[in-house]
């Protein structure tokens, strides 16, 4: 990634160089810096996950791992982004805050996984709960709060200022939610003790 950026810089010129490195650390591009960071908080996490899920014998713990994995992968392929056909052809196109027609699914599967999550973390002492509780909330508002509002943005504004803040506040919040997760995993697991 950063030889080809060099190279570009070589070949192309440093004003085209800049562009290429841009687009590797932009925060609306899935396949960037940032999401490969976010999946990989996600993948620890889920890690830290099988560790208790072993520790405690705990196939609910198992299949928190299995979500985490699960939400490792998506950050880094992007399958989310395929499910706005699948939601137009059942409700059709959208604006404003569901111009992003995904985030409708995306909130069904956020319920179903919260249910499958809870089974894990009601095993944990209060605090820990309010922890993880407080990590999920961070992630949600940022994954389907901030990408609504950055559906709209586009639909009204297009890709400037306001859309490209809304998706910097997006990812911010999924970074800042899944890293809480992980600290407080870590804490679970007695990792850091």
């Amino acid at each position: 990634m950063w030889l080809k950026a060099a190279i570009a810089g070589e070949w192309l010129g440093t004003e085209q160089a800049l562009r290429t490195l841009a687009g590797y650390i932009d925060t609306d591009i899935e396949r960037s810096i940032p999401a490969w960071f976010n999946g990989g908080l996600w993948f620890v996490s889920s890690a830290v996950a099988l560790l208790i899920a072993y520790a405690r014998s705990s196939k609910t713990w198992m299949g928190f791992a299995l979500i985490c994995t699960g939400l490792s992968l998506d950050e880094i392929i992007g399958f989310h982004e395929g499910l706005g056909p699948v939601a137009q052809r059942l409700i059709g196109n959208q604006t404003g805050l569901l111009n992003f027609e995904w985030v409708i699914i995306g909130a069904l599967l956020t319920v179903v996984l919260t249910a499958a999550a809870y089974q894990a973390v009601k095993t944990l002492d209060s605090n820990q709960r309010r922890l993880i509780f407080t990590a999920g909330v961070i992630f949600v508002i940022g994954a389907l709060g901030f990408e609504s509002l950055s559906g709209y943005a586009i639909e009204n504004y297009g890709t400037q200022f306001f859309y490209h803040s809304m998706a910097w506040i997006e990812e911010l919040l999924e970074m800042t939610g899944v890293s809480l997760l992980l600290a407080t995993l870590v804490s679970v697991s007695g990792i850091d003790s």
